[in-house]
């Protein structure tokens, strides 16, 4: 072996050890900065009653009993990219992929149908799943596509003017949002955005109030 290679190896060596701490150091930025203003969010629906479970540099999870009116269960969970392989992290933001916020709940009672919103950029065509049917609702924005397979229940819980003002808000991070009779009831699926996860939260007790409070039709079996 050359001099040249040997010095080469170590180069690469050290690069890739530089990169690595840097991308650690960078996530824990990011989740540091996430805590902070996610700890505050949940204040008001959590008290100071949570469960914790830290994931390294990669993220953490953070679970009550929520004090609301609807929601019996609350889970929200952070999910960061590989900062520290700066070459996957790049290829993975080329690819489209981001951070992710991922908020899971149970209602106090059974929902009795099956909803799902999706951001048509995240979709190539439109699916829609069995028994399930496009909605058209009055102020949903347009970059939304929602099925449901209780239309009219549906739709009376989607106009609820708190839950389109908070789908509005958070619009540019939303990718999708899950309804169905199984726990957990509610899903959200967002981008990370620090600035944004209170009007998240918001959002997930508003439809789940809504839901509860939209009359109901006929009985839907699973």
């Amino acid at each position: 072996m050359s001099t040249f290679d040997i010095y080469f190896i170590a180069g690469l060596t050290v690069l890739f050890t530089l990169s690595y701490s840097v991308g650690i150091h960078m996530n824990r930025r990011v989740l540091r900065r996430t805590w902070r203003r996610l700890s505050g969010a949940i204040r008001p629906l959590c008290g100071r009653k949570v469960g914790f479970r830290n994931f390294g540099s990669s993220g953490f999870k953070v679970w009550c009993r929520p004090k609301s009116k609807s929601l019996s269960k609350l889970e929200i969970g952070v999910f960061l990219l590989s900062r520290e392989i700066i070459l996957y992290y790049l290829y993975a933001k080329a690819r489209g992929k981001r951070d992710r916020l991922v908020i899971l709940s149970s209602l106090k009672e059974r929902p009795r149908m099956k909803l799902d919103i999706v951001s048509r950029r995240m979709v190539d065509k439109v699916r829609v799943g069995r028994g399930a049917k496009l909605l058209k609702v009055k102020g949903l924005p347009s970059d939304l596509i929602a099925a449901s397979t209780k239309p009219k229940e549906a739709r009376d819980a989607l106009k609820n003017p708190e839950v389109l003002g908070e789908l509005r808000k958070i619009l540019p991070i939303f990718r999708s949002l899950s309804l169905s009779m199984e726990e957990p009831h509610l899903e959200l699926l967002c981008d990370l955005d620090e600035n944004l996860l209170g009007e998240a939260l918001k959002l997930v007790d508003a439809l789940g109030e809504a839901v509860l409070k939209a009359p109901r039709g006929g009985r839907q079996h699973p």
